[in-house]
């Protein structure tokens, strides 16, 4: 079985930041919303009936984020808009993939938080994807999980 996920834009976003909030000093987070319905259905008439809208936060740590090269926002290609690529791709792999990978469904909300001793690497930002409009497959019983994604 395969399930299809698309992202959408988050509403309301302040685009100076890109939908980055400061959580009191201790952590940098967004919020990803996202649709999820089973690859089968795309493209047939039940496929809004049988789509499911969910939400993921994933927040960072201050000392993760500044290890990163993130802290200032100032140095060339770190920007809020870069910083927001790299949450996506972790929130995308270690949450979304791994959490439908090992128990097959996702809940309606969740949350990643990273921090230092996650040895989350800083992917380039150049090469991730961006988030709204982004589309993957997981397939079910494969041991990566990851078949391929399409931008709108």
């Amino acid at each position: 079985m395969k399930k299809t996920i698309r992202f959408f834009e988050p509403i309301s976003v302040d685009p100076s930041m890109q939908g980055l909030r400061h959580s009191f000093g201790r952590s940098w987070e967004r919020d990803f919303h996202f649709k999820m319905v089973d690859s089968s259905l795309v493209d047939q008439p039940e496929q809004e009936s049988r789509t499911s809208i969910h939400d993921l936060r994933v927040k960072a740590s201050v000392e993760l984020v500044s290890l990163w090269r993130f802290d200032t926002f100032e140095a060339p290609g770190r920007g809020p808009r870069e910083l927001v690529k790299v949450l996506y791709k972790l929130g995308k792999e270690r949450y979304i993939i791994h959490k439908l990978k090992a128990e097959g469904d996702l809940p309606k909300s969740g949350e990643l938080v990273l921090s230092m001793k996650d040895d989350a690497i800083c992917s380039d930002p150049n090469e991730i994807e961006d988030p709204e409009g982004a589309t993957f497959e997981v397939t079910m019983g494969d041991a990566w999980g990851l078949v391929g994604r399409a931008g709108s």
